[in-house]
């Protein structure tokens, strides 16, 4: 290493850490640092929102157009299901931004979503209605709220009516 280049190195240094100093301070100031990230899918469900449509799209999953099997082939086996297995339900959860609270030692997405899918099916296992929902929580980065909390919360607007009319409470499914 040449002397200047010694040189260099000591002013990038000396420039370096003062700066390092302020932005740590600011954080702390602040109390909570705020990493903007765009919704982003978590956990091994399979996204539903791009599938479905109303019965005129050309998307997969909708009214008419789609049996039973054909919706377990591209969304896998329901998460919730009637007991009469007329109605199924599917959920796929999301995470927002970020926000790591230096001074609590807590860290974690700051808003948790869960879009939920309420399929109902005829005798023929045929799709007669589809419905969707959501449910946002502002978790502020703590982990009070777990993603089965939210995917709960959006899933309780379709407990028991169904767009036929017919009760149909919706439960977790039981895998065999």
């Amino acid at each position: 290493m040449t002397n200047q280049n010694r040189k260099t190195l000591r002013r990038y240094v000396k420039i370096a850490i003062p700066i390092s100093a302020i932005v740590v301070g600011i954080i702390l100031l602040a109390g909570c640092l705020y990493i903007p990230l765009p919704e982003h899918k978590v956990g091994p469900e399979t996204d539903f929102r791009e599938l479905i449509g109303d019965p005129h799209s050309g998307r997969p999953i909708r009214a008419g157009a789609i049996s039973r099997a054909s919706v377990e082939q591209l969304l896998g086996k329901p998460q919730y299901i009637s007991d009469d297995r007329r109605v199924t339900g599917y959920t796929v959860t999301t995470d927002g931004s970020f926000v790591i609270w230096p001074t609590c030692f807590v860290a974690g997405p700051d808003r948790i979503s869960a879009y939920a899918l309420r399929l109902e099916f005829d005798d023929r296992n045929m799709l007669i209605s589809l419905k969707t929902d959501h449910a946002d929580i502002n978790t502020g980065g703590s982990n009070l709220w777990t993603k089965q909390d939210v995917r709960n919360e959006a899933m309780r607007a379709f407990a028991t009516t169904s767009p036929s009319e017919h009760p149909h409470e919706l439960h977790p499914a039981t895998q065999p």
